[in-house]
């Protein structure tokens, strides 16, 4: 199990610290709660995603985000669930 929080050292964004537990290929990757400001994500096949409490995965309004952009990107993969309660 990855814990997103774990990656976010000083100077690392949102979007480097969600990453980083994707690419450690852990079957279970917790997003606790916070309010994440992400450009795109790239997620891995066999893994499920969790966020808890009230988090939040925003958009970064400093990225560039062109016509048909997204948040995740699942290109070729399989085997992914995103969970959580009252997360946004």
């Amino acid at each position: 199990m990855s814990n997103a929080k774990t990656f976010l050292t000083a100077g690392a964004t949102d979007t480097e610290a969600i990453q980083a537990a994707i690419d450690t290929g852990d079957a279970r990757v917790i997003i606790p709660e916070k309010t994440w400001v992400v450009s795109p994500i790239a997620l891995a096949s066999n893994q499920r995603l969790e966020l808890q409490g009230n988090c939040r995965i925003q958009a970064d309004p400093a990225f560039a985000w062109a016509s048909g952009s997204c948040l995740f990107r699942a290109t070729s993969k399989e085997n992914i669930q995103m969970v959580g309660h009252n997360a946004t």
